[in-house]
């Protein structure tokens, strides 16, 4: 890649049929100082407020069309993350009370589960005697 004071210090050439003189690249470095040159204009041109309003202008309609498409899978992800949630903190909360971490009578009316106890066999035993 060429500086600018090597650029400088090229050799010009006047060309016969005008008044216009050219600096002559040595070919070893005319590729990459093209290439460069041109990657140097186009990142001028990208710098410019106007060109990014411009570009902003144009992708926006594509934007907006596909967010349309998007939006009802964004909203069935939001619930199946919601009910994972949901789900995982109902089993932490049934794990805790199994092992009387949490007591079964400070959990809310539907976790509180219940166990069928061997009082309840002893007496059907009894009452069918």
């Amino acid at each position: 890649m060429m500086n600018q004071d090597e650029i400088r210090d090229l050799p010009t050439k006047k060309h016969p049929s005008s008044n216009i003189t050219t600096k002559l690249i040595p070919p070893s470095k005319t590729s990459s100082f093209l290439i460069q040159s041109t990657i140097d204009r186009c990142l001028d041109i990208l710098n410019k407020d106007e060109t990014r309003k411009k570009i902003k202008e144009f992708i926006n309609p594509f934007v907006e069309i596909v967010l349309s498409d998007l939006y009802p899978y964004i909203y069935l992800v939001c619930i199946i993350v919601a009910v994972v949630l949901f789900l995982n903190l109902s089993v932490f909360i049934f794990l805790m009370s199994k092992f009387v971490i949490i007591p079964r009578s400070s959990l809310p009316l539907p976790l509180q589960l219940t166990y069928p106890s061997s009082s309840s066999s002893s007496s059907s035993s009894s009452s069918s005697s």
